[in-house]
Parts: structure tokens; C-alpha cells; sequence
């Protein structure tokens, strides 16, 4: 495959088909199992590409990357036995990868849980939902007012502020202020505008007390958390309705869209990062509206996987291991759980953990 491919540049011009044969040399190996010597084989074979100093340079450049590759690839494959170990294990990645598209491509329609709207793929067609009220950022947004503040101070506590930290204040000041222009246009709720005055203006004034006595006191930060507290659980209860909202609009819009079979072979993909996975907003109304207990099932939470190719790609994994547990374990959610992991109690409860409990035990020397 590797040569064919290499034969098929000759019909390029010099210089592209170096780029090509580089293309291939860093591809290959991270698919097909090619080797350093059909790599070397393929190079001697199109020598003649090299026709000028520069071309050579290239050339080398690129071979080098290339074998850097080969190397970084096969350093973070298992340490098998033998090749034909490890050429067995390779294979199962690839008929892995093309039975999971061949899942993904079944699953329709799915919803993508974006930052201002949710995205339904529905029979080969992207249709966007309404976006969240601008309210819903501007809440959470201020609220990062006195968050900012303290993550300032947290480390400058009880001791004078230095130039840096002083800099750090007197920008976050600057913010404030124009934060401060800016509310009656952003809140036409007289209650919410009021409450975001009180958050930023106390902040400011917080600032310029502290900039004054050039330090703070951790009495005084905590202080200033406690009174803001409130107003902050307050911002967060209205963000968390005006989203939820935004939820269910569009998802009572759509119902009314799809069949009763598409509806019941609905997915929904929520990336995320990692600390707010657990008691996750979206997770908890689309379990809700499916009544399901949580996340799994036909509500995937896509940790760290912000692009949508990801998070598809994280769907038919879960579609295509949820085959694999039913049909090898009886356990459709076998496979989303450690394989190795239950097995491990028992050897775990029979290993010896009392050296690396106690103290550090010096080797004896030698006379």
C-alpha cells in the first residue's frame, strides 16, 4: 500500500511529490503498521526525487519528522510479546473504528448541546435552536466579579501587595467601572440591575480600600465573600431557569418535528469540562425528559471533547460498546465501567501496602 502510494507521485512535480511522500511517511505508520524498513525501502526505490540541494533538504527534514512520528507511535503501543501480538491488537483498533462509524452513521436524530444553543442532526440536515437569553451569560458573568477579586488575593493575603498584585486590582477596577455604565442597558429587571449594583460597587469599593492600605487581611476578604454570597447563589438560581428554559422551548419545538420512533431513538451529547460533570445542569433536564437517573443511555456527557466531530465520535463508542457489553458480558453498560477494575479487588486485597505505609526505610550499608 505504503509503495503504491509513493509510486503514484511520479507523476507530480518534484517538490510536491516530496510533500506527498512526506504526507504519506507521517500517515502511514499511525495506520497501516509500516515499519522503519518499508518506509527505507519506499525512499530508495524514489531517489530520484531528490534532484537539487533544496529538495534534499526537504526531504530530510521531512524523513526525519516522519521517523520522529513512527517512533512517538510506537513507543505508546504495548509492549507485546511479538509482532504478530501486536499486529493483531492493531487490527481490532481499525475493525473498532469502522464498526463505531458504521454505528454512528444509524444514529439519528442526536442533539448537540452547544454554549448559547442546542443543534439537532436529523436525517443528513443541522438545525439550530434559539439562543439563551443574554441574561443567562450577564448573570454568571458578573457574579465573576468578586471571584476575580478573590483569586487576586488569595495568594497575597496578610502581607503588603506588591507592584504586580497592585496592577492586577487597578485593572479589575477599570472593569468594574465600565461594568457599572453598562447595567442599565444589560438588566431591565429592576430587582436583577439592583442586585448586580450592589455586587459590582461593592467590589470597587473593596478594591479601592485595599489599594489604599496597600494589603488585606483575610479577615477582610472573608468578609467581603460572606457578603456577597447570597446575591452570587441568587444570579446562579436565574441563570440556571433562563437556560433550562432555553432547554425546554426548543425541545417542545422540536417534538413536534420527529416521530414517536425518532423521539425514542433521540441521543444527546453535552460536552463539558471535568469539574462540573457531576450535577451537570444539561445533563440533569435531558435525563429528566427522558426519565432516566442521570448521564449514559441516550444522555452522553463528552468530558474535555468540545468539538462536535469529538463528541460524535464519543457517541458511537458508546453505541458500539454498549453492543459489545450486551452481547459478551449481558450488560449493555458493562464496557462503559474498567473491564480490568473488578478483578483488581481481590489481588489488591492481597497485596503487601505496608512498606509504602510506613516510614522511609533506609538500605543498610554494607561494611
Amino acid at each position: 500500500m505504503f509503495q503504491r502510494a509513493a509510486n503514484d507521485l511520479q507523476l507530480a512535480q518534484p517538490s510536491w511529490r516530496l510533500l506527498g511522500l512526506g504526507k504519506a511517511l507521517m500517515l502511514f505508520p499511525l495506520t497501516s503498521g509500516i515499519t522503519r524498513t518499508h518506509i527505507l525501502k519506499a525512499l530508495m526505490k524514489n531517489h530520484k526525487l531528490m534532484r537539487s540541494n533544496h529538495l534534499q533538504t526537504l526531504f530530510l527534514s521531512i524523513v526525519f519528522l516522519a521517523m520522529i512520528g513512527s517512533s512517538v507511535v510506537s513507543s505508546q503501543e504495548h509492549n507485546n510479546s511479538s509482532d504478530s501480538i501486536n499486529d493483531l491488537n492493531i487490527l481490532f483498533r481499525q475493525e473498532y473504528a469502522e464498526a463505531r462509524n458504521s454505528h454512528l452513521s444509524g444514529a439519528s436524530p442526536v442533539i448537540l448541546v452547544r454554549g448559547d444553543y442546542l443543534v439537532m442532526l436529523r436525517g443528513g440536515k443541522r438545525a439550530n435552536g434559539s439562543s439563551v437569553h443574554a441574561n443567562y451569560h450577564d448573570l454568571k458573568a458578573v457574579s465573576h466579579g468578586p471571584l476575580a477579586l478573590f483569586c487576586i488575593l488569595t495568594n497575597c493575603l496578610d502581607k503588603p501587595l506588591s507592584a504586580d498584585h497592585s496592577a492586577k486590582l487597578k485593572r479589575l477596577r477599570t472593569s468594574l467601572t465600565a461594568v457599572a455604565n453598562d447595567l442599565q442597558v444589560a438588566f431591565e429587571d429592576p430587582r436583577q440591575r439592583s442586585r448586580q449594583e450592589q455586587l459590582v460597587h461593592g467590589c470597587a469599593k473593596f478594591i479601592d480600600t485595599i489599594l489604599r492600605n496597600r494589603r488585606c487581611s483575610s479577615e477582610e476578604l472573608d468578609e467581603l465573600v460572606d457578603g456577597v454570597r447570597a446575591s452570587i447563589a441568587l444570579n446562579a438560581g436565574e441563570a440556571a431557569r433562563l437556560r433550562i428554559d432555553n432547554y425546554h422551548e426548543q425541545m417542545k419545538r422540536w417534538r413536534g418535528e420527529v416521530s414517536d420512533d425518532e423521539w425514542r431513538s433521540l441521543y444527546v451529547i453535552i460536552p463539558g469540562a471535568a469539574m462540573p460533570r457531576k450535577n451537570s445542569l444539561a445533563v440533569r433536564y435531558f435525563a429528566k425528559l427522558f426519565e432516566q437517573e442521570g448521564e449514559g443511555n441516550r444522555v452522553i456527557y463528552a468530558e474535555s471533547q468540545f468539538e462536535e466531530s469529538q463528541g460524535l465520535k464519543l457517541l458511537g463508542t458508546h453505541l458500539l460498546d454498549s453492543s459489545i457489553g450486551k452481547v459478551f458480558f449481558d450488560d449493555s453498560s458493562r464496557m462503559k465501567r474498567d473491564l480490568l477494575g473488578p478483578f483488581a479487588n481481590a489481588y489488591l486485597d492481597a497485596l503487601d501496602f505496608e512498606q509504602l505505609h510506613g516510614p522511609k526505610v533506609e538500605p543498610v550499608a554494607r561494611e
